[in-house]
């Protein structure tokens, strides 16, 4: 439920006010990749490309670390987009 607002907000361009809760709620949820792609592409959004490509790190990081497993292809997909400098990511 609290990841489709996040959608909404996302979808209705409220990317910069809603960073800080999403940094929060991944903080609160490490291995929800919903979550993180919605916090990567705020952060993307917001001109923080940078920033969205740490985020993923810390990601690929704790799923590595804890489950063994790599990202989704969703969210490697996602951070690609962001590393190329997409200027069409619009969804997640």
């Amino acid at each position: 439920m609290t990841e489709d607002l996040f959608d909404v907000r996302l979808a209705l361009g409220y990317h910069h006010e809603i960073v800080g809760t999403l940094g929060e709620w991944t903080s609160r949820h490490p291995l929800r990749e919903r979550s993180h792609r919605q916090l990567m592409l705020a952060l993307y959004r917001s001109g923080r490309s940078h920033d969205a490509s740490i985020a993923y790190q810390r990601l690929r990081h704790r799923l590595v670390e804890q489950t063994g497993v790599e990202p989704a292809p969703a969210t490697q997909a996602l951070h690609h987009r962001i590393l190329a400098a997409d200027p069409l990511v619009v969804t997640i």
